[in-house]
């Protein structure tokens, strides 16, 4: 895109969702990378799904279950640590237990990074993360659930901005989209 339109400045920058959400709606970002759980009941916003993805389950690769063979079940009566939405806290714990989780062994944790070093670091510990597309490394190994969602670029309905609209254009020409 930049190339075919080197007039147009494009700033990226990394933050949580709920951060990511306020920027939109404070129009303080244009554009950004959600997952389409977090567009649910915001009629401002419109979205292009970019990819369907799985859930993972993320366990240390030195756990004693980490195998070939094993699946994300095999891990349901480990602790599971992961991170719940702001607000939806009992959302999340009924999707997991849905999947099998006990709820007796569910972990939820403020800071996910924390626990994303921790497996990095091979101590051991297992955690849920959403959506989490993982390369390949000796410290971890990911096990796809059952459940998945799609990753998402979303804009603010009211945003007019010609830039925006012809970076829209772009990629939904693309993916082949034809939507307006």
């Amino acid at each position: 895109f930049q190339r075919e339109y080197p007039e147009i400045r494009i700033t990226y920058k990394s933050s949580t969702d709920r951060e990511l959400l306020t920027w939109l709606m404070e129009d303080k970002a244009d554009l950004a990378f959600l997952f389409e759980k977090e567009t649910i009941g915001r009629p401002e916003l419109e979205y292009v799904e970019m990819e369907r993805l799985h859930e993972m389950l993320v366990v240390s690769a030195d756990h004693p279950l980490a195998t070939d063979q094993a699946t994300y079940l095999d891990f349901r009566d480990e602790p599971v640590f992961y991170s719940p939405v702001p607000g939806e806290e009992e959302t999340m714990a009924h999707r997991m237990q849905a999947m099998g989780f006990p709820a007796d062994r569910l972990v939820p944790t403020e800071n996910i990074l924390s626990s994303c070093a921790s497996v990095e670091q091979m101590m051991g510990v297992t955690f849920f993360t959403d959506c989490c597309r993982l390369l390949s490394s000796a410290a971890f190994r990911a096990y796809p659930t059952n459940q998945t969602t799609a990753l998402v670029l979303a804009w603010r309905k009211g945003n007019r901005k010609r830039t925006l609209r012809r970076f829209l254009d772009y990629v939904r020409a693309r993916k082949g989209d034809t939507e307006g």
